[in-house]
């Protein structure tokens, strides 16, 4: 916990126990030790969640980070935090006596479950009654259109491509077919050590009206799907554009300079 919204806390909260012991060493990214103040313990309610039940967490109050307040993995799996990458969203799971509706159909796992795709899946719960079918997916069409995946291929012998389309089809599910299916995460900040050099901040290239137009819509789309943010940062690379194997176009940055 960030030790400003410590002090916060403390001024609205007369009886807030803390103590001025910390058992572990903290360690920024870039392995810089942080300076550990306090340790307090408090009930931490989740936003949206319905009933509200607080859990009781105890937190490092930290010096010079940029998080108001960070929970590991370790109490995440403690609390029975789902972390939902395709949605962006980490929500609590409840407990079987906890669950609203419970005359609906209920399946809890110990751990992860995989359905694999086009198939159709039977569970089997832990009691001695016959096997009931909680869940299950239909047999689909594959979505990968053959177009792009012959570009795709590379020009080998046709036995070898042969078995190279059979292995991408049948693994299809681990491709994304547009930038929306694209996810992205929270949990590591990428820092770039400029190992003290100056920052370059390049003219970007010309571009003809036709590219703008397809530059202005690649980024618009990066943007809307979370997987590029306006920066802050003084330096500045040009960006181009190369044609792909199918024939669209694909945004590079130039760092070569």
């Amino acid at each position: 916990m960030r030790n400003t919204l410590f002090d916060k806390l403390r001024q609205q909260e007369e009886h807030l126990q803390y103590s001025r012991e910390v058992a572990v060493d903290l360690f920024h990214i870039n392995n810089r030790p942080l300076i550990s103040q306090e340790t307090v313990e408090f009930n931490v309610l989740v936003d949206e969640e319905r009933p509200r039940e607080p859990f009781q967490q105890e937190f490092i109050v930290v010096q010079g980070i940029m998080e108001d307040c960070v929970l590991g993995l370790d109490d995440l799996y403690q609390h029975n935090f789902m972390i939902d990458g395709r949605e962006r969203h980490v929500y609590r799971v409840r407990e079987s006596d906890q669950l609203l509706n419970l005359d609906q159909p209920i399946m809890m796992a110990a751990s992860r479950l995989k359905i694999p795709p086009s198939s159709a899946c039977l569970f089997e719960s832990e009691n001695s009654g016959p096997r009931t079918p909680v869940a299950s997916c239909s047999n689909r069409p594959s979505n990968l259109q053959p177009d792009v995946l012959e570009a795709s291929l590379p020009d080998f012998a046709e036995d070898v491509k042969s078995s190279l389309r059979n292995l991408v089809l049948a693994n299809q599910h681990v491709f994304t077919f547009k930038i929306s299916d694209l996810g992205n995460t929270g949990l590591v900040k990428h820092v770039i050590n400029t190992q003290g050099l100056d920052l370059n901040n390049q003219r970007r290239y010309r571009a003809s009206p036709h590219q703008k137009e397809v530059l202005k819509k690649i980024i618009e789309e990066l943007l809307a799907n979370k997987i590029i943010r306006p920066s802050p940062f003084p330096g500045a690379a040009p960006i181009v554009l190369a044609k792909k194997k199918t024939g669209n176009d694909r945004l590079f940055i130039d760092y070569r300079n």
